[in-house]
């Protein structure tokens, strides 16, 4: 593995790009006499593509399983505050460990299993609240999404989008504006690990302050 990582244009051809996002990076990167083999680095997407498509990528690289493993967690634990119990807690730290290849498969398959029933708690506590309630279900996609990062392989997608909707959901009293800072502090924030993580190969997690390669 090398960083920063790269990729050519030949290479992003195999994947769904919006038009306007492969016209903005062909013209970044040398227009249409570009050399389509040249490499280049993979974080000067981020701003002119969405970060699906940027993930997308990385994950289809599986030499960097590690890596992109650690950002689902790093992104999960800016509603670290909002797990709705231990055993969600446990199951994200377990993750971490996994990426960094400090536990084993059968290690993740059982924090898979106990952040799946927590998951299913939630929920049925859930339908049991007869007013709704929008912390409560900030909760649920906190633990939706510790459910996801468990799974041998991770849809980051929908990591991304439940970590978004526990923050907006947390604020919904507050009102619309409220929502959308909220979904834009996240977007900046997973963008910034992100760009951290395809340039140096390094990642922090924010709720414990570890570092790890």
């Amino acid at each position: 593995m090398s960083f920063p990582i790269l990729v050519t244009l030949n290479e992003l051809k195999s994947y769904s790009l919006y038009t306007l996002d492969w016209r903005t990076i062909l013209a970044t990167n040398g227009g249409v006499d570009a050399d389509m083999n040249q490499p280049f680095p993979l974080a000067s997407l981020i701003g002119n593509t969405d970060l699906d498509t940027i993930l997308e990528v990385l994950t289809n690289k599986p030499e960097y399983a590690c890596h992109w493993r650690k950002f689902a967690v790093a992104v999960i634990d800016s509603i670290h505050h909002l797990m709705p119990n231990q055993d969600l807690t446990s199951a994200l730290d377990v993750a971490w460990k996994y990426a960094c290849g400090d536990c084993t498969d059968s290690d993740l398959a059982k924090v898979h299993k106990m952040a799946t029933t927590a998951a299913g708690e939630a929920r049925s506590a859930a339908r049991l609240r007869s007013t709704y309630i929008p912390m409560l279900d900030a909760q649920l996609d906190a633990a939706w999404a510790v459910w996801e990062v468990t799974k041998p392989v991770v849809n980051i997608s929908l990591v991304i989008a439940h970590t978004q909707a526990a923050i907006a959901w947390a604020l919904e009293e507050e009102g619309l504006e409220a929502i959308l800072t909220a979904q834009l502090v996240a977007e900046t924030e997973q963008a910034r690990i992100l760009s951290e993580l395809i340039t140096t190969g390094q990642i922090k997690r924010s709720n414990c302050g570890t570092t790890s390669n």
